[in-house]
């Protein structure tokens, strides 16, 4: 019991203790976000704060690993503590570059779908709907397998995105993200799924301690960095989560209906992220060029503060990840 409270609150005090010395190393460094037009900062801020909370749940996730009577009170998969360790690791490591040395928005995407094929082939695989009207074209086991893959890369680089370009203001993507995380773990507590809830409650513990240094005023940013890691989490957990009834939920099984409710529950940021992707297209823009079209410019533009601002998209997730899990049986 102690090793498994250890395991909660580790999380929480690691991630507490480290942004201080993390905002040490970011001034030494220099390695800060640099104002610009379109982003409310006006000053330099530490950009790697991401490392605090990716740190903090790596040690938590690897005590799995470690100490057996964790994995067997919590029955955690195995490939899935596996898909979560590495793509976690590599996902953070590409916003970290980003971080660092500034790499072209298309060099990232492209990183992000090769680790999305490759936390494909280690397990986590979301299949398409039945396509035997294909089968006199090829072999269907082959449309499958090549379809599968493109849906999981492309849902995991769809958050990974949307949680990245949610981090526009100040505790806007760290205060999201606990909303979520608090979603799921009441239906992992509901559905009495100790795997879900392992697997959230030392993440949204660590972004807790990670709120108090980022909410505004802020002292650090998480970077590209952290929003790449906590999305990757989100599009793995939600998924986890919306199976949290079934008992015959495999990892490596997923179907395709299983991805509408963490569409649902994350709808603030993915929708957001497709609204501002077809405007800038329509503007004959690339997708990846940064403008002020994302939800929380347009409030700002009402004239509210950016506190006020955050708060309302808080409330916002709050609303509409209840509609979410009302709508598909989840009566919390």
């Amino acid at each position: 019991m102690k090793n498994i409270l250890f395991y909660f609150l580790i999380p929480f005090f690691f991630t507490y203790l480290l942004v201080p010395i993390l905002k040490k190393i970011g001034y030494k460094r220099k390695i800060f976000d640099q104002p610009e037009s379109r982003k409310q900062k006006n000053i330099r801020m530490i950009r790697i704060g991401g490392a605090s909370f990716f740190i903090a749940y790596m040690l938590s996730t690897a005590l799995i690993f470690i100490d057996s009577n964790i994995n067997n009170f919590f029955s955690i998969d195995p490939i899935l503590i596996k898909v979560i360790f590495l793509g976690s690791i590599g996902y953070y490591l590409i916003g970290l570059t980003d971080d660092l040395w500034k790499v072209s928005p298309f060099i990232r995407l492209i990183f992000q779908f090769i680790l999305g094929i490759l936390i494909w082939k280690i397990g986590f695989r979301i299949y398409p709907p039945d396509l035997q009207i294909l089968t006199f074209v090829i072999k269907e086991s082959f449309i499958l397998e090549i379809t599968s893959i493109i849906l999981t890369s492309f849902w995991i680089c769809s958050v990974v995105n949307a949680f990245n370009w949610l981090d526009g203001l100040d505790g806007l993507a760290t205060g999201c993200s606990i909303i979520f995380l608090f979603y799921f773990v009441l239906i992992g507590f509901q559905e009495g799924n100790s795997q879900l809830i392992a697997l959230c409650i030392p993440l949204l513990f660590s972004l807790m301690a990670f709120w108090k240094y980022n909410f505004y005023p802020s002292e650090i940013f998480m970077g590209d960095g952290g929003s790449y890691f906590i999305g990757f989490c989100m599009s793995i957990l939600s998924i986890v989560a919306s199976n949290a009834s079934d008992n015959n939920f495999a990892i490596d099984q997923i179907s395709f209906k299983s991805i509408f409710l963490p569409i649902l529950i994350l709808s603030v940021p993915t929708i957001d992220m497709l609204k501002v992707i077809i405007f800038r297209i329509y503007k004959r823009y690339s997708p990846f060029f940064p403008d002020r079209g994302h939800l929380h410019h347009q409030i700002l533009n009402l004239g509210f503060s950016e506190k006020i601002t955050v708060i309302i998209i808080y409330f916002l997730c709050l609303i509409v990840g209840k509609i979410a899990l009302w709508l598909s049986g989840f009566y919390l």
